[in-house]
């Protein structure tokens, strides 16, 4: 639902030291109706769905997203790309729950995978898993409070096939 980037004069509240920020806020789910929306392109699409769980106090929303870039790369005329590869999907899960005025409940569960080959012996492969949990209470206009529990995981690959050389 919104992107806030720093490039320079990172703010204290992300450490200081760092050359860049995305700071993404994800959207919430729809907690009076079934909503959806999506898109196809000619490499990627995405899908997201969002449905209340409970009448104007909970709400799930799931999204995905994906490429079939390889079916293009298949039909280039160069072959040192024919057999390449570049794709990616991840998704989204978000469960939120408003418990009453003062306090409301949220999860989130994220998954990526990318696979990257462009004319080469080795092909790259990176995931991300995100989950959080977190608890906002208000104590009045002026004062709230936040707990946060995440746990992530990135995993990255290199598989390397040599080439035979070509005997002339």
């Amino acid at each position: 639902s919104k992107v806030d980037i720093y490039k320079g004069s990172i703010p204290a509240q992300y450490g200081g030291r760092l050359s860049s920020v995305f700071d993404i806020t994800s959207k919430k789910g729809s907690h009076d109706k079934l909503t959806g929306e999506g898109g196809i392109g000619i490499v990627t699409s995405n899908l997201t769905v969002s449905t209340p769980i409970v009448k104007d106090k909970s709400s799930l929303l799931v999204g995905i997203r994906g490429t079939y870039s390889e079916w293009l790369l298949n039909n280039v005329k160069d072959e040192s790309l024919q057999n390449s590869q570049a794709s990616f999907y991840d998704g989204t899960v978000k469960y939120n729950h408003q418990i009453n005025k003062s306090n409301a409940f949220e999860t989130t569960f994220y998954y990526s995978h990318d696979t990257f080959n462009i004319s080469s012996d080795s092909t790259y492969k990176y995931s991300n898993r995100l989950f959080t949990a977190k608890w906002d209470h208000l104590f009045n206009e002026k004062n709230k409070a936040a707990i946060i529990f995440t746990n992530s995981q990135y995993k990255f690959n290199i598989e390397y096939e040599p080439i035979e050389p070509v005997n002339s």
